[in-house]
């Protein structure tokens, strides 16, 4: 048949009807075009005016570890300090108006190391009056627990309480996998002596440097206990060096007469922490 059959189009009206479909979508993509510049304009400018990343911008970014921290920040374990906990305080009076104070402390954290720490001790009497202040500073390795010794400290009148505070903001923290070096105590003997018609009591030690490297700033303290356990009397003394494999004497003095058994002495060499970046 030469006809064309109902519903069919002709082949004329079929490439009228491609020309047209062909048309639309070119029209269309041309004022698509525009919006399409403009939003790559939109999204350029607004990711420019984007503030650099930083390390206190509340962001984990830039190869972060965590949140504005690791990477190119400060380690993550600065973000979580846990403070230095103090134990107990305790204190005894060795002779009238003379008192020793004794603060146990602790490094909870295991990678940092507080390499140095200030404190306070403050005496008081019975109706909570100050008598007394003392400051010092002192360290502790990463986990580490320690006795903060302070000897000898006066008091114009009869001490009832003693309190000690660490200067918490005051912490240097260093990251740190230090151990301490090993230093042990022996030889120990006590004697009584004559000064200027005064009588004191000494305990004489050696301590000896067991490791393969020379030390600096040991911190030697002493713990006199009685038959209970109890503290009876402390002193301390510093090192500037002792050589790798040596030993040296030392020499602590109290005033008076002070009851020392050599069973029931604890020495504790503590070494300073080395300077690190």
């Amino acid at each position: 048949m030469n006809g064309v059959e109902s519903g069919e189009l002709a082949p004329g009206e079929k490439i009228e009807n491609y020309a047209m479909g062909y048309r639309t979508i070119r029209q269309f993509i041309i004022l698509c075009v525009p919006f399409v510049i403009l939003a790559a304009v939109f999204v350029a400018a607004y990711i420019r005016l984007l503030p650099d990343p930083t390390c206190t911008d509340g962001k984990k970014n830039q190869e972060e570890e965590g949140i504005d921290c690791g990477g190119p920040c400060t380690s993550c374990v600065f973000k979580n300090i846990r403070p230095i906990q103090i134990s107990f305080t305790t204190f005894d009076e060795v002779t009238a108006g003379l008192y020793d104070v004794i603060a146990e402390v602790e490094n909870q954290n295991t990678r940092l190391a507080a390499k140095i720490f200030s404190y306070d001790i403050v005496l008081r009497d019975a109706a909570g009056v100050v008598i007394q202040k003392k400051s010092g500073s002192s360290f502790l390795y990463p986990g580490e627990r320690a006795r903060i010794i302070e000897g000898g400290i006066q008091a114009r009148r009869r001490i009832d309480s003693v309190d000690f505070s660490v200067y918490h903001d005051d912490v240097q923290w260093i990251l740190s996998d230090a151990v301490e070096p090993v230093i042990v105590s022996g030889e120990k003997s006590v004697r009584t002596i004559q000064r200027d018609g005064l009588l004191f009591t000494q305990l004489q030690i050696k301590i000896f440097n067991q490791t393969l490297s020379d030390v600096s700033g040991i911190e030697v303290g002493v713990l006199v206990l009685s038959e209970s356990g109890e503290i009876t009397a402390v002193n301390k003394s510093f090192v500037s060096e002792l050589l790798s494999g040596s030993s040296m004497p030392l020499t602590f003095t109290w005033p008076g007469k002070v009851a020392i058994d050599i069973g029931r002495v604890i020495i504790e060499p503590r070494v300073r922490l080395a300077d690190q970046s």
